[in-house]
């Protein structure tokens, strides 16, 4: 691929266009179709992929020639690039040169769904009146959808609104009933992931429904007219999940094969199911801190922290200095965090470690005049939860499932307070340092266990590795330090006659 083609595609994906050539996927684990055209003179076929638009390339599977697809897992959202060297029976490699070919397919992995905020959303005589905002790199705008329906009643059906498919914009309508209604409004992206945001117009607003799927987008209250000036706005943190998912205890009669060992402190402790037991290995986990119950919290595996604003009102003096403020008790108590030099979005700043922690952002202008800091009491603009510490995971020796043949019980425990949804990989390999080979089609539930339907193809003996993802990012992992036994097989023997009569007997 050019440097013209480099230069089209990077414009492309400023746009939120993607090049025809690539494919978009809202899932990590991915099943690439092979297709030989002469299957008897290929030995085996190689799978590279590339995330840095082909400047360097990773071995990531091996298939023989009569498989239907290569199992492949991405580790992150991304663009992967795909290409397949086959390998005939002399040892030699068609390409031979990956550099010099185009990929053979292009893959965007977003796993992430659009952030749609409701701006605002008010009853204005008998009209209702919605301002709304779309972010995501690359929103397909002919999915949004605004609908309404009468306020508490969740049997009612909604009632569409016809809208423009713009990424900003507001629109008026009058509703057919009268009283409060919910209106609601959702975009999918172009890989299928969907946003939605919902909102009670002219009259209160009920608790919300925690849903296991799609947690409600974070909403902002309309500014007041005591907010007039020299405003700053920060956007909305990006939608994550409120609590983290249930974690099964294990067996007390489980005994762990291996322990990962995490680079930074495990912030959680180990659940009370485990007491008693003594694993091998142990990174003697402090205990857990309690999390903040708080809506809106963004989950980073960072400590250095870039924050967007914007100064929608500015008078003929201009800005003298904008400043950064941060809260580590949700408002009780205010510190100054940083200030801006350039007096230019974004604003960046340095934090003291894990934690949570609240900011809001002080404007003042060439005469002097601004808010002032902020004083207790005051609510953050913005929550941020800082996530060092990757998951806890213990893998436990596999055993054969008693109900079922050539079946075997993989077993493990993973702990972390913001675990992912369905956040374990569980893959096998026949060196330490694979290629890894999926055994589970995609990310699954932390259920402890996992039944694995062995195939006749399998080795004797394989490394297990498994990985478990939290929400800021985080990937704990911990593979076999053995190969581990999976051939099931019980050979069995049976006399079935006398060969020969002729054989002479022992004196």
């Amino acid at each position: 691929m050019n440097g013209t083609t480099f230069l089209v595609s990077g414009l492309l994906a400023c746009l939120g266009v993607l090049p025809s050539d690539v494919v978009p996927m809202k899932d990590r684990a991915i099943q690439i179709p092979i297709i030989v055209n002469r299957p008897q003179q290929i030995r085996e076929l190689l799978l590279f992929v590339s995330t840095d638009q082909g400047r360097t390339w990773q071995q990531a599977a091996v298939a023989r020639p009569d498989q239907q697809f290569f199992p492949f897992s991405a580790r992150d959202d991304g663009m992967y690039w795909f290409q397949v060297v086959t390998v005939d029976h002399r040892n030699e490699r068609e390409p031979a040169d990956l550099n010099q070919v185009k990929p053979a397919l292009v893959i965007l992995v977003d796993t992430q769904p659009p952030l749609l905020r409701i701006n605002a959303a008010e009853k204005i005589g008998d009209e209702v009146v919605v301002t709304w905002n779309v972010q995501d790199a690359y929103p397909d705008l002919e999915s949004l959808r605004l609908e309404y329906r009468p306020a508490g009643d969740p049997a009612a059906s909604w009632i569409p609104v016809q809208i423009k498919p713009i990424p900003a914009g507001q629109t008026r309508f009058r509703p057919s009933l009268s009283g409060p209604v919910q209106i609601r409004m959702m975009v999918q992206d172009l890989a299928g992931n969907i946003g939605q945001a919902s909102q009670v117009v002219g009259g209160p607003v009920p608790p919300p429904a925690h849903t296991a799927t799609l947690p409600p987008a974070p909403t902002a209250p309309p500014a007041t007219t005591a907010d007039a000036g020299n405003d700053l706005v920060l956007p909305p943190p990006p939608r994550t999940a409120e609590t983290a998912p249930f974690q099964p205890p294990m067996p007390r009669d489980v005994q762990p094969a291996i322990r990962s060992e995490p680079s930074a402190p495990v912030a959680t402790s180990r659940s009370e199911s485990y007491s008693g037991i003594t694993p091998v290995a142990t990174n003697s986990p402090a205990a857990a801190t309690p999390r903040p119950e708080l809506r809106n919290i963004q989950l980073i595996n960072s400590t250095q922290i870039s924050l967007e604003y914007e100064v929608p009102r500015v008078g003929p003096s201009g800005l003298r200095s904008v400043r950064l403020y941060m809260t580590r008790d949700d408002g009780r108590s205010w510190e100054e965090l940083a200030d801006d030099p350039d007096l230019q979005s974004p604003i960046n700043a340095q934090l003291p470690g894990e934690g949570v922690y609240g900011f809001r952002l002080v404007v003042e202008s060439g005469a002097g005049l601004s808010k002032g800091m902020p004083i207790p009491g005051d609510a953050p603009e913005l929550r941020v939860e800082v996530d060092l510490t990757a998951p806890l995971m213990e893998l436990y020796a596999p055993l054969p499932d008693p109900k079922e043949r050539d079946t075997l019980v993989l077993r493990w425990s993973a702990t972390d307070k913001n675990l992912a949804p369905s956040p374990i990989m569980l893959e096998w390999a026949t060196s330490r340092n694979g290629p890894w080979v999926p055994i589970t089609p995609q990310p699954i539930a932390n259920t402890g266990s996992y039944t694995w339907k062995l195939s006749q193809r399998l080795p004797y003996r394989v490394y297990i590795r498994v990985t478990a993802r939290d929400l800021a990012g985080n990937i704990g992992e911990v593979v076999s330090p053995e190969p581990q036994l999976i051939d099931l097989t019980k050979p069995e023997g049976h006399l079935i006659g006398i060969k020969s009569a002729s054989v002479p007997l022992k004196p």
